[in-house]
């Protein structure tokens, strides 16, 4: 069945035509209107931005006749180009699909302006991306909506702050506007793997730095840029005393690097810092933060290497140490190993990065290395692809975020037949993955095209958990998806243009054609007219595409009809149509 809609032919009026003024030519851009002013005499000219004459007020009419007609695409085209007024935001909201409500967020002054309506739409959403976007941008008390009441205000907050998606709850972390009544504890932070940001800081406890200093490395790199934001000067005291005796050299180095410009806040740490800081010179002061730093701290803790023919230990600095890790070969397994010896994890993060460790070595590391570790080797497809029973059932009972948004981004489906003995462990954490109540998991996955398409999200699902589409996502779509398919924002149709050739069914393909050679937005119809059926391999696929390029030949929008044409000559000479 032919599942194409019908639009009226001035649906598709997008060459740029303005109603105040239908008898001025057409642009050859779709998203410039040549429009003249009846006070100023003077017309918007192509390629116009910021700061131009359309801002002017005898403007304001053609630019809202404009908006009430265009498509999307030119919707957020004028949205980037224009300084729009709260009118014309607040009408693309009533009027305007989800895709322009979430670029409105990012609008200047449209959170300051919210209305009591506009909130209770957002409090009724259920768009994902929409609230997570929100979530980093609401403004607090200091700057509060002047059109919205304290009590709805809060509300959003609390709806935020509450909501079961932790996506949203991640995107409320970083901001740093969230008030006290709804902040997000310390521990809850390291505990669910959320963002810091300076309100984090401002009230940290004594306790709330050992929790820190206890967990992976880069979580106390995240952190160092907001040491300066921790009011009490004993726990800032206590959380620089930790990092100066942390085992991993790069948490130091971060933190004497901060320390080192003369406008850091860090700068009067700096006898602290450097253990052989002279007494107080200009001249000697300006040696000691110009050197190589941390050359005495990289040595300690057995951070050097012996060579076998000599017997000599090489005390090396830790820079020298990173840069001879990132050079091993796979043939250089002893030097691997010695490095390994030292345990510092972003030296064995390094290493296992080079890809130049045995399944032997991987495995030892497996066994005694902490999270950063195993998180590092779940990034690795040859250590995947090698996976053992005791190594699924550590995955499994670890169960870290992390950890497995790691291993679903890399998963790959020929995982599956090197496991032969542990089928059901490997059935049992693909399915672990697909259904976890943490969406930052499955959002990972469903972003991983080359999983198995047993475990691979429908697009139907992907709809209604709000996951992002992948290049693989449209392989089996269903003509029952259709519907929801056709109603999304052009952004994800363009994509879908990049795929016709992968979809399965024929039936299925057939009707993704002809609606998107029929959608009223010039710009999808411009993209599909420029791909030209490149992947399409059956003869009637082919044909039928042939007759959809001679049709946006005709099309009303004149860069839809050049890509046609174009296309069609192209096509036509390297493989004529049967």
């Amino acid at each position: 069945m032919d599942m194409t809609p019908q639009h009226p032919q001035d649906s598709r009026n997008t060459a740029g035509i303005c109603p105040c003024c239908p008898k001025e030519e057409p642009c050859r851009r779709q998203h410039v209107v040549h429009c003249r002013d009846t006070i100023g005499k003077d017309s918007v000219r192509p390629g116009m931005t910021r700061g131009t004459s359309l801002r002017r007020r005898p403007y304001m009419k053609p630019l809202s006749s404009l908006l009430e007609q265009a498509p999307p695409s030119l919707v957020l085209d004028l949205m980037d180009t224009c300084r729009l007024e709260t009118r014309h935001r607040d009408f693309l909201w009533r009027q305007g699909p989800q895709e322009i409500r979430q670029a409105l967020l990012d609008c200047d002054g449209f959170l300051i302006g919210l209305t009591e309506s506009q909130a209770r739409d957002i409090l009724t959403t259920g768009n994902v991306p929409l609230l997570c976007r929100l979530a980093t941008l609401l403004p607090g008390r200091a700057q509060s909506p002047y059109r919205l009441s304290r009590a709805t205000h809060e509300k959003l907050w609390r709806h935020l702050r509450g909501h079961p998606d932790m996506r949203i709850r991640e995107a409320l972390a970083g901001n740093d506007a969230l008030p006290p009544a709804f902040a997000i504890s310390f521990a809850d932070r390291i505990r669910q793997h959320l963002p810091f940001c300076r309100t984090t800081f401002r009230d940290l406890r004594q306790e709330d730095v050992g929790l820190l200093l206890q967990g992976p490395y880069q979580r106390l790199v995240e952190a160092l840029p907001f040491v300066p934001c921790i009011r009490d000067g004993n726990v800032r005291r206590t959380f620089i005393q930790g990092v100066l005796d942390h085992k991993d050299p790069v948490v130091r180095l971060e933190l004497s690097g901060m320390a080192r410009h003369r406008s850091h806040p860090l700068r009067p740490y700096g006898p602290m810092l450097f253990s052989d800081v002279p007494p107080d010179g200009s001249a000697a002061r300006q040696h000691i933060f110009a050197m190589p730093v941390w050359s005495d701290h990289a040595v300690k803790g057995g951070a050097s290497l012996r060579l076998a023919t000599s017997g000599q230990h090489l005390p090396l600095t830790y820079r020298q140490l990173a840069a001879l890790a990132a050079s091993l070969a796979p043939c250089q397994r002893e030097v691997a190993d010695a490095l390994l010896a030292l345990e510092i994890p972003s030296l064995t993060e390094t290493i296992i990065a080079t890809a130049c460790l045995s399944c032997e070595q991987m495995d030892s590391l497996w066994s005694s290395g902490g999270l950063e570790v195993r998180r590092t080797l779940l990034g690795q497809q040859h250590f995947i692809q090698h996976l053992d029973a005791g190594q699924v059932r550590d995955i499994l009972k670890a169960d870290d975020v992390p950890m497995l948004r790691q291993l679903a981004l890399c998963m790959r489906e020929e995982v599956q037949p090197l496991l032969p003995e542990a089928a059901p462990l490997l059935d049992r954490l693909w399915r672990h993955l697909r259904q976890h109540p943490d969406m930052r998991v499955r959002e990972a996955l469903a972003c991983n095209p080359h999983i198995s398409p047993d475990y691979a999200f429908s697009v139907g699902e992907r709809f209604r958990q709000d996951l992002p589409f992948c290049t693989t996502a449209f392989s089996r779509l269903q003509q029952s998806e259709l519907g929801l398919l056709f109603k999304a924002a052009h952004t994800l149709l363009l994509q879908l243009i990049g795929e016709i050739g992968g979809i399965e069914k024929p039936g299925v393909r057939k009707n993704v054609i002809r609606y998107l050679a029929r959608h009223p937005d010039p710009l999808v119809r411009q993209a599909l007219a420029g791909r030209g059926g490149t992947d399409l391999c059956l003869s009637e696929d082919k044909r039928l595409f042939h007759t959809v390029l001679m049709d946006l030949c005709e099309d009303t929008d004149l860069r839809v009809c050049a890509a046609a044409r174009e296309r069609l000559l192209l096509w036509e000479q390297r493989t004529p149509p049967a």
